[in-house]
C-alpha cells in the first residue's frame, strides 16, 4: 500500500493527495513507494526478536518467582495457606504469555485458547479461596456470555465489512447487552434473583451514542464526506 513521504500515513490506492497532510502525490515514484515497504520489512525481524527476548526475560523472572514462593513455603513445611495463589497465578501468567507470543498470527486459537487458560486459572483459585463458591454460579457463566458476545460481535463486523465507526457502534451495543448480562448474574449469585436496574439506564445511554455515531456519519456520507478520513481511521 502507498505511503505518504512527508508524514508516513497509509494512503488508499489511486489518491491523488494525502488525506492527513495534504501532500500532492503526482510526484510519488513507484521506487518510492518499493523503498518504503522494504524499509518496513527490515524492521520486522527486528521487532520479533525484541518480543522474543522480552518473553525470555518474563519466564526468567517467572520461573524466579516460583522457585522464590515456593521455596519460603517449603521452608514452613508447606503449611502456608496463601502460597498456592501465587503459585497458581505465576503459572497462568506465563502460560497466557507464552501462548499470545507463540499464536499471534492465529487470532482465533489465541482467543481460544486464552479462553480456556483463563477458566482454568479462575476454576482452580476458587478451589483455593474459602467461602462460597464462586466459579461455577457466576464467574463461569459471565465468561461464557462474554465469548458468545464477543464472538457475534467480531462476526458481524467481518460478514458486513464494517468500517471503524459503524465498527464502533456496534461494539458499544454489544457492551450494553454484556452490562446486562453483568448484573443479572450478579444479582443471581448474591440474591438468588434476576434484576436489572442501572444496566438498563447504561444500556440506553450506549445505544444513543451508536445511534448518534451513525447519524452522523451517514450525514457526511450524503454529503460526499467521508467521516473516517476525518478521524484518519
Amino acid at each position: 500500500m502507498p505511503i505518504c513521504k512527508n508524514c508516513g500515513v497509509e494512503l488508499k490506492s489511486g489518491s491523488k493527495s494525502c488525506p492527513l497532510c495534504g501532500l500532492s502525490l503526482n510526484g510519488t515514484t513507484t521506487e518510492d513507494i518499493i523503498e518504503v515497504e522494504n524499509q518496513k520489512t527490515i524492521k520486522i525481524p527486528r521487532v520479533s526478536r525484541l518480543g522474543f527476548w522480552i518473553w525470555e526475560l518474563f519466564t526468567f523472572l517467572m520461573i524466579s518467582g516460583f522457585i522464590v514462593v515456593f521455596m519460603v513455603d517449603f521452608a514452613f513445611e508447606m503449611s502456608i495457606s496463601w502460597s498456592k495463589i501465587p503459585l497458581l497465578a505465576i503459572i497462568y501468567s506465563w502460560s497466557a504469555v507464552t501462548v499470545c507470543v507463540r499464536l499471534k498470527r492465529k487470532v482465533s486459537l489465541l482467543v481460544l485458547i486464552e479462553f480456556l487458560l483463563l477458566l482454568g486459572f479462575l476454576g482452580s483459585l476458587d478451589l483455593l479461596i474459602p467461602g462460597k463458591p464462586w466459579f461455577r454460579d457466576f464467574v463461569l457463566p459471565l465468561l461464557i456470555c462474554t465469548g458468545v458476545i464477543f464472538e457475534i460481535t467480531v462476526a458481524l463486523i467481518h460478514h458486513y465489512k464494517l468500517q471503524t465507526l459503524a465498527a464502533v457502534s456496534v461494539s458499544f451495543v454489544s457492551l450494553g447487552v454484556f452490562l446486562l448480562c453483568l448484573e443479572a448474574l450478579l444479582y443471581r449469585f448474591l440474591y438468588d434473583q434476576i434484576t436489572v436496574s442501572w444496566s438498563l439506564v447504561a444500556v440506553a445511554c450506549l445505544i444513543s451514542i451508536s445511534g448518534f455515531i451513525i447519524y452522523v456519519k451517514k450525514r457526511y456520507h450524503s454529503r460526499g464526506k467521508d467521516l473516517e478520513k476525518f478521524f484518519h481511521t
